[in-house]
Parts: C-alpha cells; structure tokens; sequence
C-alpha cells in the first residue's frame, strides 16, 4: 500500500511539474561555429560569433524532445550545423511547428516540448547573418 500512495505521488508530481516520462534529449555537444540555411533557399550564414554560437549551442543541448510521427514542413525547415574545430558535430533540421529531425536521420521525427524554445530567434539569427552578405 505504501508503494502504491509513493508512486502515486510520484506520477502526480511529474504531471504538475511539466516533466514527461517520454522526453529526451540530444547528447550535449560542444561547437566553436555553426552554418544556417533554409532547406527552401540556397544561401546559408556561417557564425562565428562566440556569443550566439554559445546561444544556438545552448538551445540544442537544452532540448527536451518527443518521438513523434509527421512531415516537416520544408518551407520553413531550418537546418543549424554545429561545428568544433573545423569538424561536424551536429545537425539540427527544425521547422516553424516545433518538428525536427537530428543528423539527417529523416526517419526519426521529434517534436520540441521544451517551454522555452523559440523559433522565431533562429528566424531572428539567420536574417541578421543574411542581410550581412
């Protein structure tokens, strides 16, 4: 009986805290560059500034993510390439709907269920790495 009230209490708790038993999360990394482009558009912004590759670094290693089936929507997939010394160490496939798909595994389909994840700042990044060109 006293197991029974422990997991009880247990399962209430990570319901009103937001947790899910089924998240998970992209093994953390470590970048000194990162490329963006659009899947619809040909040019792609390489970054390099230490302050937003820490940001884009920081929102790939603080994904809260769950397996789902869909499509992405390929009009507004971006696609985030994470580098460490000149060398790929991830790639981040992410559309307007929350979607995404990880190191060009297209058969692996997650939806982001981090609370704080923000699309529309990827957006914000690549457009102001564009309009430099």
């Amino acid at each position: 009986m006293k197991k029974i009230c422990f997991l009880l209490i247990f399962v209430m708790l990570l319901t009103f805290s937001g947790c899910s038993l089924n998240s998970l999360s992209p093994e953390k990394i470590t970048t000194d560059a990162v490329s963006m482009y659009y899947s619809n558009r040909s040019y792609s912004v390489v970054i390099e500034d230490k302050e937003i590759v820490k940001e884009l670094t920081a929102i790939y290693n603080t994904l809260k993510l769950e397996n789902v089936s869909g499509e992405l929507d390929l009009s507004s997939t971006i696609n985030i390439v994470y580098y460490e010394s000149k060398k790929e160490k991830a790639i981040l496939s992410i559309d307007k709907n929350g979607l995404l798909y990880l190191y060009r595994d297209i058969d692996n389909i997650y939806r982001v269920v981090s609370k704080d994840f923000q699309y529309e700042r990827l957006e914000e990044i690549y457009t102001i790495y564009e309009d430099k060109k």
